[in-house]
């Protein structure tokens, strides 16, 4: 359905899902600017890739599916991580005291898993 939309509509898609995927990154771990900068050419860089992979399937998915699967793919990594930003802060912070590391908790790993495998199922459903 979304990928009978023109072009530019699910680039613009991507773009957005990527600016979320930034502030979420900015939320959660508060890192330093230039690894945020960097995300926007990792993402570009992924991008291309999927579309690649998408393309090079025995029953390949047109350019603009492949944009609509990755802006939702995205899009999921950055709800979960902004839906666990108070605990993944309050891990980090404990992580950097001295001493060994706490285990990180599996439940922070299944949320974010199943948010992004929700989304990339509907961005998938909505691609085709």
């Amino acid at each position: 359905m979304l990928a009978r939309l023109p072009l530019g509509y699910p680039i613009l898609m991507v773009v957005c899902a990527t600016a979320l995927l930034s502030l979420a990154i900015h939320v959660t771990m508060r890192l330093p600017r230039k690894v945020q900068v960097f995300l926007w050419p990792v993402s570009a860089l992924f991008c291309v890739l999927m579309i690649g992979d998408g393309a090079a399937r025995p029953r390949p998915f047109d350019v603009r599916q492949s944009l609509v699967m990755f802006a939702f793919a995205w899009g999921g990594l950055a709800l979960g991580l902004l839906l666990l930003a108070g605990p993944l802060r309050a891990y980090g912070v404990e992580a950097r005291r001295p001493g060994p590391p706490p285990a990180f908790p599996a439940g922070y790993v299944f949320v974010l898993c199943m948010t992004t495998v929700t989304m990339m199922v509907l961005g998938f459903f909505l691609a085709t």
